[in-house]
């Protein structure tokens, strides 16, 4: 018996919505996979075709990108398109071939055990539209676009091959330059050593109540770190005014390294200084950008390297290490490396706060 006008109507527009809804899931399911199901894909083969969306085509087509991205064995962009399928997978698939040790050793629970991150955590961080894209020497941030507050990953660049620092939810922030003042300016390398003799790479001679040690600046790789280092050695580059532990608003040019604490040595392993105020989180009024070069590494014992509390706020501390610290790798800049490292051990033996720097100068290495 045929159905009343109106019925068919409604029947049609319901099929008709139903329809639409179905098109909609396909839309927003990642491409390639089918209805009702999570496809799985074998990221290995490299004769496999990722199914990448068109809209995904290029990631990094909106995106502010700065600096240069070295060769890996895997470009960035292209591990993000993996990072995407491999996010949906049950179990969030093979992500932790694509995870930082550290990251790995956070999130899991026992050896080869299971991610213990949310699934949608991942995919906020990998889905959405990438805004901002910022190389340095081994180090990758990728900033997405994200509902009330952009999410930033972090990459790092390890035998050749980028991997996900996943429990690190840090944001990508600008370094902060300090407040205006018409003191508080950068220097160039040739201003910070105008008047130091020879043609030689910088060296920081560091006079110590314990002795004395010497430290080249590699200013041929990381030329705005050595002059940074070098400005505040020698008081060419003006600091903060400090009165009774705390910041003033005047500026001054003063050798800020002259008569500083070395506040903390680890015995056999580094010693830090350059904090103003000694006790190891202060600064000099302002900090400076992240500078990474791949041919400096915390690979050997002498290694120099700004000391970081996140990035882009390295500011006049430093740190001299006595063994090698790959972890350090893209999150500490190398500024060069150091000599007399008995002196240097001596020191990071003695008790905290127990060693004062005397003076430190500035003279150029022998070519």
């Amino acid at each position: 018996m045929p159905l009343p006008c109106r019925v068919c109507r409604s029947l049609t527009w319901l099929a008709g919505l139903a329809l639409a809804l179905v098109c909609a899931c396909q839309r927003d399911r990642p491409s390639g996979a089918a209805p009702g199901r999570v496809q799985t894909v074998d990221v290995s083969d490299p004769a496999v075709p990722l199914p990448v969306a068109p809209t995904a085509a290029d990631l990094f087509a909106r995106a502010t990108v700065a600096g240069s991205e070295p060769p890996a064995e895997l470009p960035l962009a292209d591990l993000l398109r993996r990072l995407r399928i491999e996010a949906r997978q049950p179990g969030l698939g093979r992500l932790a071939e694509f995870a930082t040790p550290s990251a790995l050793k956070t999130l899991r629970m026992g050896e080869g055990g299971p991610l213990l991150v949310p699934p949608s955590t991942v995919w906020d961080r990998v889905d959405p539209e990438v805004m901002q894209v910022e190389f340095s020497g081994g180090r990758a941030a990728v900033v997405v676009r994200h509902p009330g507050l952009p999410l930033t990953s972090w990459f790092y660049l390890r035998q050749g091959r980028w991997l996900w620092d996943l429990a690190d939810a840090r944001e990508l922030q600008p370094h902060w330059p300090g407040p205006a003042h018409p003191l508080n300016r950068d220097l160039s390398l040739d201003q910070a050593l105008a008047g130091v003799a020879g043609a030689g790479l910088p060296e920081l001679v560091f006079e110590t109540t314990a002795g004395t040690f010497v430290c080249t600046l590699r200013a041929d790789l990381v030329p705005d770190l050595a002059a940074h280092l070098v400005g505040l050695a020698t008081g060419r580059r003006a600091s903060r005014v400090i009165v009774g532990n705390r910041f003033t608003l005047d500026w001054h040019h003063v050798p800020l390294y002259d008569g500083q604490l070395i506040y903390k040595p680890v015995a056999a392993k580094r010693i830090e200084s350059g904090d103003p105020f000694g006790h190891g989180t202060g600064h000099a009024g302002f900090r400076v950008r992240d500078r990474f070069d791949l041919r400096l590494r915390h690979d050997r014992p002498g290694v120099l390297s700004l000391v970081s509390l996140g990035p882009h706020s390295c500011s006049s501390m430093w740190q001299v290490l006595l063994r090698p610290a790959p972890e350090l790798d893209d999150k500490a800049p190398v500024a060069g490396l150091c000599r007399d490292l008995p002196v240097v051990d001596a020191i990071s033996r003695m008790p905290q706060n127990a060693v004062r720097i005397v003076r430190a100068r500035v003279q150029r290495a022998n070519k």
